[in-house]
């Protein structure tokens, strides 16, 4: 693709992006991106097709971006798991918030359940980040001696995920109410998990 072509192509990502954000999906046509765009109609059915595949590639761009971002915040954790989940939900509750991204993964769940295609992405854009988690959490329970058939890594995942989801949709609609007594629970809990088992390797 051309330089301008994809110029073209993210300046349509950024317009649908914050259309849906603003407005939500009910409110997006391909008219109204292109004229946030700045660029002719016809251009946003030849890059995406239709308002549904541009909707999709929104919600890839943004997930590329938050894997992306927890493979470095793993890195500079030295893969110590939790530290970089803590982070992470440091992000996804300020920074992400304040660019909107937690709306823009609430529309597309709300449209997964009726839509196919963006349910498939949906699915795609979940295990992409939740496979690095998993990969993360068995590392980190090998190095610690933990056996994973008593703290299996996909059930510390899915518990983690769960809680992710709960506190995005909460603040969403303003809710913050036991988050961080949440949040300093799981840490206590886990280091009852953590410093025995460390204590033995140093043993």
């Amino acid at each position: 693709m051309s330089a301008a072509g994809e110029a073209t192509r993210e300046a349509v990502l950024d317009a649908a992006e914050e259309l849906l954000i603003s407005k939500g999906v009910s409110d997006i046509t391909t008219r109204k991106v292109a004229d946030k765009a700045g660029v002719n109609q016809a251009l946003i059915h030849y890059h995406f097709g239709t308002i549904e595949e541009l909707l999709i590639a929104v919600l890839e761009r943004v997930s590329q971006s938050v894997k992306e971002r927890a493979t470095r915040i793993y890195e500079d954790e030295d893969g110590l798991f939790l530290d970089g989940w803590f982070t992470e939900m440091q992000a996804m509750t300020t920074t992400d918030f304040e660019r909107g991204w937690g709306k823009i993964w609430l529309e597309n769940l709300t449209l997964a359940a009726n839509r196919p295609k963006i349910a498939k992405q949906y699915g795609k854009a979940s295990s992409m980040v939740r496979k690095l988690h998993e990969r993360q959490v068995a590392e980190m329970l090998a190095r610690l001696g933990i056996d994973p058939t008593e703290f299996p890594p996909q059930a510390i995942v899915t518990l983690l995920d769960a809680v992710t989801s709960k506190i995005i949709l909460d603040r969403l609609v303003g809710i913050r109410t036991g988050h961080q007594e949440l949040l300093l629970l799981l840490r206590r809990l886990w280091d009852q998990v953590e410093k025995p088992a460390a204590s033995e390797l140093l043993t």
